[in-house]
């Protein structure tokens, strides 16, 4: 449940605090490899050059200026665990350390019984994910499906989806992964707002122009009658040897030749005019259109 090698950081400004926390730690029989410290950028540095699983971060008493920390932490390691021991636990504090994505918040009174149940657990979900990470190597083939409606919210999280598995299989490397999400996303918003939607490019800028949001302009045209009911749709089938995304709509199409012609004629070719289209035949294998132009399959080759 916890092996030997785990390890975990204590951080506090008082000295006795990290005292407290190593000896429970110690009296309930459980090895870990703890390291300590009282100064936040000492820990930074030493975030930055060494592994850990797990920060357990001490503050005595309570300011948004502590909570800042994690922040940093984030930076350095968006991964890392993180327990807070805490002199008071109020709501307020409790939506920050929900925020902070925090795994457990302690009360500094109930440490000595909540600590332990916080490590094994927090352990024990991390040996279940890399096993998961193990077990994703067996991977031979997957077929999925999503179907989704016309709002940006979903997108970055569905892309996750369709791209975590890559690495873990050894397909592409993570540098490639998170070009292939930028890709993904681009197509799956143009299937939205010029499929679905049909939203025309010189519509979209007079929009912006006018300061509208994005958002608020999908939110609007969304609403329409004639437009309502579509919903974009997602294949993705993944191997060994490659990964093959297949996104379509239900508008009416657009002139793809066209597009492609007009980008590589274009010198910036980076404008808003065809930017997805690009990024598309930049990061894929292959990328073809249907004729009518509402579908595009994408694929991904073994690298």
């Amino acid at each position: 449940m916890i092996n030997r090698d785990d390890s975990l950081i204590v951080v506090s400004e008082n000295e006795k605090d990290i005292t407290k926390v190593q000896k429970i730690i110690s009296d309930n029989a459980i090895e870990l490899n703890v390291t300590s410290f009282n100064n936040h950028n000492d820990l930074i540095k030493e975030i930055i050059r060494t592994f850990y699983s797990l920060i357990i971060l001490v503050f005595n008493d309570y300011s948004e200026e502590k909570f800042k920390i994690i922040n940093r932490i984030r930076r350095v390691n968006p991964k890392i665990g993180i327990i807070v021991i805490c002199s008071r636990v109020t709501k307020e504090i409790s939506l920050i350390a929900l925020n902070n994505s925090v795994y457990s918040l302690i009360k500094s009174e109930d440490v000595s019984e909540t600590l332990i149940p916080a490590l094994i657990f927090f352990y024990k979900s991390l040996n279940r994910k890399e096993l998961a990470k193990e077990v994703i190597r067996f991977i031979k083939n997957v077929k999925l499906e999503y179907v989704i409606p016309n709002s940006l919210k979903y997108i970055s999280l569905l892309t996750d989806h369709l791209v975590r598995d890559l690495t873990a299989i050894g397909l592409i490397t993570p540098k490639k992964a998170g070009e292939i999400k930028i890709g993904l996303q681009e197509i799956i918003i143009n299937a939205i707002e010029h499929g679905n939607l049909e939203i025309s490019f010189t519509e979209k800028s007079k929009m912006l122009e006018k300061g509208i949001d994005i958002e608020e302009i999908i939110e609007k045209y969304s609403m329409k009658d004639e437009f309502k009911q579509r919903k974009v749709s997602i294949k993705y089938q993944l191997s060994d040897k490659k990964a093959v995304y297949k996104i379509w709509d239900e508008g009416s199409g657009f002139n793809w030749q066209e597009h492609i012609e007009t980008i590589n004629n274009e010198k910036n070719v980076l404008l808003e005019h065809g930017r997805g289209i690009f990024l598309a035949l930049k990061y894929f294998d292959k990328v073809y259109y249907n004729k009518k132009g509402n579908e595009v399959v994408l694929e991904v080759h073994k690298h």
